[in-house]
């Protein structure tokens, strides 16, 4: 522990917190502690990676605001504790099923709210009139990098990373657009949104976003050292050349963060973090795109003997164009109008009927019978669960069942993903004589329920 001699009181003192005697049971996200020399307020979740969402916000605000009010001390130190300083954004439950949705008002409501709700507390970190220090005890990412780069310096451990991720889910990040440049140059601060990549510590300190490293074993001293250098300088002064420095800063714009997180590329961010899969704007994503086969030109000879070229257009689909859902299902589940399950068509002849089905994780489609249809589904992505006439399997990618006509049937997604499937029917499928039962209720209600514990 580092101890500092205060030549006031001619005694040794400790100069980080330590012990409940220095803590505020105010808050339940962080701690706000004090010493006769600065500030501490701490991201107080390590069991939860120290993730940021709205009461976090709240309590920071009132954090802050409560430090600006303290006449004793002119440093404030911002920290993590446990082994990251923090993992980013909380993506809510609720915002990502109405990102997935689709926009509606309800949405655009609720991504207001959740933007505008963070700006107040911006404001409070880089306007407070001390001496802000973030330290950073290890990787930070999202809006935990907002955070970090609002206090006015910043030491982090050698071995940790950062990451500017919010452009990776279709968010443009108005603090992150507005600081970063100031800290690194325009090219520098371009190359990290505009990519995402994740860097190292040591790599944040050669371009400037960070101003010094330090060992993880010394990580207490060195901050303690910090605060210590930064005390041998006037508060009166630092506060007045805070004031002209962050003067000419751009202004942090909620327009553009709102609009981004209405947008459809957020959507599509939240889908593809969901799902596991690349966004559609991804290089993965063109590439798979790219590799369906174009329209073809066939050579056939002529009736007359001569030879003639006929441009011969096979009907194709593309399933990722279908997934991103680019074309309205054609049949969704009666109940939610589409929140269980939803069905394209591809193709229908009088022998046989092609349909793309989705099923929602954690849902199924409702015990049925197909008295018209023998039917072949292959699963395309994710894992199935069926149950027939009392049998329950499990599906994987690659996978395909025959669910023969007549046989009562049940098919769901399980609790890790949603379900995509490629289904063919012979004779072809009519969705109005799908003939839903629910005498058997209770027992598929039970065979799916242990068959998703089982997951």
């Amino acid at each position: 522990m580092y101890k500092l001699l205060d030549p006031k009181m001619h005694t040794l003192v400790t100069l980080v917190p330590r012990g409940p005697e220095a803590t505020m049971q105010r808050y339940e996200r962080i701690t706000y502690e004090t010493t006769p020399y600065a500030i501490w307020i701490t991201l107080a979740r390590p069991e939860q990676l120290n993730l940021v969402d709205d009461q976090l916000f709240d309590e920071l605000y009132d954090a802050f605001i409560r430090a600006r009010l303290d006449t004793e001390r002119s440093v404030v130190v911002f920290r993590g504790s446990g082994k990251i300083f923090s993992g980013g954004g909380n993506l809510k439950a609720d915002i990502a099923r109405q990102a997935l949705d689709g926009y509606t008002e309800e949405f655009a409501r609720t991504m207001y709210e959740h933007t505008a709700h963070e700006y107040p507390v911006f404001n409070a970190i880089e306007s407070c009139p001390m001496t802000t220090i973030a330290a950073v005890n290890g990787s930070a990412f999202g809006a935990a990098v907002v955070l970090i780069q609002l206090c006015d310096l910043i030491i982090g451990v050698k071995d940790a990373k950062l990451m500017f991720a919010p452009p990776k889910f279709g968010l443009a990040d108005s603090p992150d657009a507005a600081r970063l440049a100031a800290r690194v140059g325009l090219g520098r601060a371009k190359d990290l949104l505009f990519t995402s990549r994740e860097i190292t510590m040591e790599e944040a300190h050669q371009i400037g976003l960070v101003n010094r490293l330090c060992d993880r074993n010394d990580f207490d001293a060195s901050v303690a050292q910090y605060v210590e250098d930064v005390l041998n300088t006037s508060p009166t002064a630092r506060r007045l050349m805070k004031g002209i420095i962050n003067r000419n800063l751009p202004i942090m714009s909620h327009a553009e963060h709102f609009e981004s997180a209405v947008g459809e590329d957020f959507r599509e961010g939240v889908r593809a973090f969901s799902t596991g899969t690349p966004a559609s704007w991804t290089a993965a994503a063109i590439a798979k795109r790219s590799l369906v086969p174009s329209p073809t030109v066939l050579e056939a000879p002529s009736r007359n003997g001569g030879d003639a070229r006929r441009s011969y257009r096979p009907k194709m689909w593309r399933l990722d164009d279908l997934k991103r859902q680019d074309a309205a299902p054609d049949v969704v589940d009666p109940q939610t109008g589409g929140k269980l399950w939803e069905i394209w068509n591809m193709a229908a002849t009088d022998q046989i009927h092609v349909l793309y089905g989705h099923v929602h994780k954690g849902n199924r489609t409702g015990a049925h019978t197909h008295p018209d249809a023998n039917h072949y589904t292959a699963i395309v992505e994710g894992t199935a669960l069926v149950w027939m006439e009392g049998t329950m399997i499990r599906l994987n990618p690659g996978d395909v069942v025959n669910i023969p006509t007549g046989v009562l049937h049940d098919f769901g997604a399980d609790t890790k993903g949603d379900v995509w499937v490629v289904d063919m029917t012979s004779p072809p499928f009519d969705p109005a004589k799908m003939a839903f039962d629910e005498s058997r209720e209770e027992e598929i209600r039970l065979a799916f329920e242990g068959a998703m514990a089982r997951v």
